[in-house]
């Protein structure tokens, strides 16, 4: 049975790219952070970096030998062969830039963890061209897609999505608790988890038993 799309985002939902980040600061800028510290993807509040480091910072997070070594999150792997099981077609989708395409395919397939398509998507506006190798979406595409739900780490995204009728489950993290949901509608349709087993529980018992 086809049970639909599923958005499954990338960074925070199945790779720590946070933790990835806090690593980062130690090494190279000798700088003590948590992830707690992470409140906001404005590195310059959460971080402390200078408007001239925040360039050369990503830089590093988007080096193939950073992403090449970020762990897996806990129950993501399993949790994705379950979606899959259940009929739906798994969409991993990241706001990474087109020049890290190779990478995190290899990284998926080295991991072993189950999708159907990697989907590179301009998430926050930033204008990312595509490549030779590698389509970027804008986020309006999305919309076009007709996901059945996704699950995200991205607050403003998932506002986004559950403004266009998607449900979501936001994984629960220090960057998106603070995040503000307007509408009544985006409320009931945003859904806070802290790990892969409760939005398996969410999949199973509100959105597969719904279609």
């Amino acid at each position: 049975m086809n049970s639909g799309k599923a958005y499954i985002d990338l960074d925070d939902v199945i790779s720590a790219t946070g933790e990835a980040f806090v690593r980062l600061m130690a090494r190279f800028y000798g700088r003590d952070v948590s992830l707690e510290d992470l409140h906001t993807w404005d590195l310059g509040v959460s971080l402390g970096l200078a408007e001239h480091e925040v360039q050369p910072f990503m830089d590093r997070v988007h080096a193939p030998e950073t992403l090449g070594a970020m762990a897996l999150i806990d129950g993501a792997r399993e949790a994705l062969h379950r979606i899959g099981a259940l009929g739906f077609e798994v969409h991993i989708v990241t706001g990474r830039p087109p020049s890290t395409a190779a990478t995190t395919r290899d990284w998926l397939r080295a991991r072993k963890v189950p999708h159907d398509v990697l989907i590179h998507v301009d998430k926050y506006g930033h204008n990312v061209a595509s490549s030779a190798e590698c389509r970027v979406l804008a986020l309006g595409d999305l919309a076009h897609k007709a996901y059945a739900f996704a699950v995200e780490d991205s607050g403003e995204t998932a506002v986004y999505l559950a403004g266009k009728g998607v449900p979501v489950a936001l994984m629960d993290r220090p960057w998106n608790r603070g995040v503000e949901v307007r509408a009544a509608e985006e409320r009931k349709l945003i859904s806070r988890y802290s790990d892969w087993s409760g939005v398996l529980c969410w999949i199973e018992e509100e959105v597969h038993a719904g279609i």
